[in-house]
């Protein structure tokens, strides 16, 4: 991840309302933070969601159960996005093809 792009981070935030990273990887001190760590050094104020491996032992098992455990698959992914989107009270248009 490093060195991360600043440029394409920069040009995300003018383009969207919100950044989310997503990593299989802790949070504490992962790409997500980076992000951050850009963002407010260069005074960019948007809402990120950060999602990862939480900061605790995650048993061993198959890769999709503990990708659920950790609340990184599909449906926990999607769940954590619109519960932020609604407490950022962001408005998406969603298109279906």
């Amino acid at each position: 991840i490093k060195p991360i792009d600043e440029a394409m981070i920069q040009e995300v935030s003018i383009r969207h309302k919100l950044i989310v990273t997503l990593e299989e990887n802790s949070v504490m001190g992962g790409a997500g933070s980076a992000v951050n760590e850009f963002l407010a050094s260069a005074a960019i104020s948007i809402p990120t969601l950060i999602l990862g491996t939480p900061d605790r032992f995650v048993l061993q098992d198959k890769p999709s159960n503990m990708l659920a455990d950790s609340g990184l698959n599909e449906a926990s992914v999607l769940a954590a996005i619109e519960v932020r989107l609604k407490q950022d009270n962001i408005q998406l248009a969603l298109h279906k093809a």
